[in-house]
């Protein structure tokens, strides 16, 4: 995944801040963060094949970066294995500040379809023929 540098140069703010004014307001500002994460120095999303799994590593990346995974990950790993409050202590996390996981992936989705994002080559074509099939499938062709 890159950034399309074209789209991504006309949308900076005069603050360094990158804004999407187009995108959904549901989901703008995670729009804008991922843009922004993918945009530092030395930022490769890890490897992925499918789209499900650009999705997740995008979510791993987004929550560490934006939603203090790292710290909740660290409290939890260091708790004794039997400590049941480490558990809860994550579950918390998870229910209260993890972004939600379809945000994100609708996100990624709109900065895909609107070029803001370059995916693989190979992995978009393979997702679109899983879309075209599911179409056919839905229509009883």
């Amino acid at each position: 995944m890159r950034i399309n540098s074209r789209v991504f140069d006309e949308k900076q703010d005069m603050f360094e801040g990158i804004r999407v004014p187009n995108c959904p307001s549901e989901f703008r500002v995670i729009a804008e963060n991922i843009l922004m994460m993918a945009s530092k120095p030395g930022y490769a999303v890890g490897d992925y094949n499918t789209m499900t799994e650009l999705d997740k590593n995008l979510m791993w990346d987004y929550w560490v970066e934006y939603d203090a995974f790292s710290d909740t990950l660290g409290q939890v790993a260091y708790a004794h294995h039997r400590n049941p409050k480490s558990q809860e202590n994550m579950k918390d996390w998870f229910v209260k500040k993890a972004t939600a996981p379809e945000l994100i992936r609708r996100a990624r989705q709109w900065l895909t379809e609107h070029r803001y994002l370059i995916v693989k080559e190979a992995v978009a074509q393979n997702a679109q023929k899983a879309g075209q099939k599911f179409r056919q499938s839905v229509r009883g062709g």
